[in-house]
C-alpha cells in the first residue's frame, strides 16, 4: 500500500501532467468514486491502519492525540495471525523511529519526513512490539524494497510512505492549492515497476495507492467513518489480474472501506469503521468475489448428518465456514474455487440453505442452494415373538 498526498480525483484524472498515473488508472484498477474521512492528513492515516480516527481532527503528535494503548491496528492482527509486515518511509532518520519531523528541509521548506505521515508511531499497541523497530523502517532506496520483495521471507503486507516532495505533498503549487504532480508521477511509475518485477508481485502481490486527501475546500465524502467530508481522491490498485481484466469501479467507498478489503484479502477481522457495509469496500479491484451456489448434490439426507455433499458455484477460494442453515459443516474440503465437499451436520426435517463464507463475505441465498433433511429411516430394536411356523400367520 503506497501513500500519497493532498490532490483531489480531478487535479490527477486527466491531467497531463500526471501520465503515469493515468496510464496506471487505464491498465489496471482504479476506484472512481473514492472518498477521504477528513482534513487533514494524520485522520485519514490513523483511519487507514485501523479503522477509527480516534477523535483526531489535526495533525498532532503521539502524545498529544492520546490514542488509547488498546487500540488496536492492522499490524497487530497481522502479527496475531501470524503474518508478515513491514512499512517503509523515506526519509526517516533510523529504523523504529518515533520522534518528530525529520530528514532535512525540502525546497519548500518543510521537513522531508513528516511524523504525521507514519499511523504506526501513534499507536501504543504497535509501538510496544517486538518487531516494531524491524518492521518500521526507512526507505532507503527502490532497489532496497525490490530486495525484500525477491527474499523468501518477503513481507505479507507493505506499506510504503514516500518523502514530502515524491507523495506530492510538497512542489511547485497551483492556483487551487494542489501541487504540480510531475515529480511524483515518475518517482510513482519508478517504484511500481520496480515492484512488478518481484517475486512478491509474480506470487499474487496487490499494489494499492491511495491519496490521502482532497483539496481543504473539498468536503465531499461517503459512509460514516470519521467526520467525513476529506475530498474526492484516487484510489489506484495494480495486480496482473487487473492487468488481464482492468476494472473502474464506480461503487462509492472510503478509507475504511479500504481497510476491510485489504483485512478481508488477509482472513482478518474488520476493525470498527472497516466492519460498516457503509463505508463501501474495494473487494472488486481486489479480487475478493463474494462467493455463490448454484447447485448441492445430492440434495437430500438423513437428519442426522452425516452425507458428504458436492457443493458447487464459484468464489469458493479462501472459505472460512460452510453452513446448513445455521449449523457449520461437519468438516470441508475446498477442491478449487468452484467445487467444495461439505460433510452435513444433524439437523431437523425439512429444507435449509447452504451457505458459503469467505473473506469477502457469505454468498446469498437461492433455490438453488437447498438441502432438505428428510425424516428419520425406520430402525428395528426387536421382534417378539421372534419364531414361527414356516406356513406363517404368527401374530
Amino acid at each position: 500500500e503506497i501513500m500519497i498526498e493532498n490532490e483531489a480525483y480531478s487535479d490527477l484524472i486527466g491531467d497531463s501532467e500526471a501520465p503515469n498515473i493515468n496510464k496506471l488508472a487505464q491498465n489496471y484498477g482504479l476506484g472512481t468514486a473514492s472518498y477521504a474521512i477528513g482534513h487533514p492528513s494524520l485522520p485519514d492515516y490513523l483511519e487507514m491502519i485501523s479503522g477509527s480516527n480516534y477523535g483526531v481532527v489535526d495533525d498532532g503528535t503521539p502524545q498529544s492525540e492520546h490514542i488509547p494503548s488498546t487500540a488496536q491496528t492492522l499490524a497487530n492482527q497481522l502479527d496475531a495471525a501470524g503474518l508478515s509486515w513491514r512499512a517503509y518511509f523515506e526519509s526517516m532518520p533510523s529504523a523504529g523511529y518515533t520522534g518528530g519531523d525529520a530528514g532535512g528541509i525540502d525546497p519548500y521548506g518543510n521537513d522531508y519526513y513528516f511524523q504525521h505521515h507514519n499511523p504506526f508511531a501513534y499507536f501504543p499497541a504497535v509501538t510496544s512490539l517486538a518487531d516494531f523497530n524491524q518492521n518500521v523502517v526507512p526507505l532507503t532506496s527502490v532497489g532496497a524494497v525490490q530486495h525484500d520483495l525477491n527474499a523468501a521471507n518477503a513481507p505479507d503486507f507493505v506499506w510504503v510512505t514516500p518523502n514530502t516532495i515524491n507523495d506530492m505533498h510538497d512542489g511547485p503549487a497551483l492556483p487551487d492549492g494542489s501541487t504540480v504532480p510531475t515529480v511524483g508521477d515518475a518517482w510513482l511509475a519508478n517504484f511500481i515497476a520496480n515492484v512488478q518485477s518481484t517475486s512478491w508481485y509474480a506470487a499474487g502481490g496487490q499494489i494499492v495507492v491511495q491519496w490521502d486527501e482532497g483539496l481543504d475546500s473539498d468536503h465531499s465524502g461517503v459512509g460514516t467513518a470519521g467526520q467525513g467530508g476529506g475530498g474526492h481522491i484516487v484510489t489506484l490498485v495494480v495486480s496482473a489480474n487487473l492487468a488481464a481484466h482492468p476494472i473502474q469501479y464506480s461503487t462509492p467507498f472510503n478509507i475504511a472501506g479500504i481497510l476491510h478489503s485489504v483485512e478481508a484479502t488477509y482472513g482478518l477481522s474488520y476493525l470498527l469503521d472497516a466492519g460498516s457495509s457503509n463505508n463501501g469496500n474495494i473487494n472488486t479491484l481486489m479480487g475478493l468475489a463474494i462467493p455463490t451456489v448454484s447447485s448441492v448434490s445430492p440434495n437430500t439426507g438423513p437428519i442426522a448428518g452425516g452425507t458428504s455433499v458436492t457443493v458447487t458455484g464459484s468464489g469458493f477460494s479462501g472459505a472460512t465456514t460452510v453452513k446448513f442453515g445455521s449449523a457449520a459443516a461437519v468438516s470441508f474440503s475446498v477442491t478449487s474455487s468452484t467445487t467444495l465437499t461439505a460433510v452435513s451436520p444433524a439437523g431437523s426435517s425439512g429444507p435449509v440453505d447452504v451457505t458459503v463464507t469467505t473473506p469477502a463475505g457469505t454468498s446469498a441465498t437461492s433455490a438453488a442452494d437447498t438441502f432438505t433433511y428428510g425424516a428419520p429411516s425406520p430402525t428395528v430394536s426387536s421382534v417378539s415373538p421372534n419364531t414361527g411356523p414356516i406356513a406363517g400367520g404368527t401374530s
